[in-house]
């Protein structure tokens, strides 16, 4: 048996450990390591898809630009995205991968998005202006995600992925 474990992505940037959420996903995967006889550490991005949760980041800024609330913008923060379907898709090919049995692997598309532009593109797909106050704020990393690409290309998973891929899913996601 294969323990699967959900870790996040942002463990790459160290400044993430001081939010306790962060901590204990790396506390957790420090644990795996040494106990897990066979493991993979899945670590995402930002999950993208329907989903009654209104704290997600893609729900947040969908519920501001619907009804017109303002809201901060940070002006150097980006994020990384996987829409859940494109998530299942991957997985189901990921868990019988043995090549990474004991291993991290970072799962997104590999377009970082500026969150102005997620902001952009929601508010084109709503056809609604965004009423944002833009802050001169940062939280951005970079992800090593050749180990991915490189699982996606041998499993000729048809995943479309680049900066089209929000626009792409928001029919998906909102309603």
């Amino acid at each position: 048996m294969i323990f699967v474990y959900f870790s996040s992505c942002a463990l790459v940037d160290d400044r993430h450990l001081e939010i306790p959420y962060y901590r204990h996903k790396s506390n957790m995967e420090q644990i795996i390591k040494k106990d897990a006889n066979k493991f993979i550490i899945i670590r995402l991005p930002q999950l993208i898809g329907k989903s009654e949760n209104k704290n997600t980041l893609i729900n947040y800024l969908v519920e501001k630009i619907r009804t017109g609330e303002s809201f901060q913008l940070w002006k150097y923060a980006t994020r990384y995205l996987i829409e859940v379907n494109d998530l299942r898709i991957i997985m189901e090919s990921l868990v019988h991968e043995r090549s990474l049995l004991n291993q991290r692997i970072d799962i997104a598309n590999p377009y970082r998005y500026t969150v102005e532009e997620i902001v952009k593109d929601i508010s084109i797909y709503m056809n609604k202006k965004a009423n944002y106050i833009l802050c001169d704020k940062e939280d951005s990393y970079l992800l090593n995600l050749e180990l991915f690409l490189n699982f996606c290309k041998k499993k000729k998973l048809d995943i479309d992925f680049g900066k089209k891929y929000l626009s792409n899913k928001l029919k998906n996601i909102i309603e």
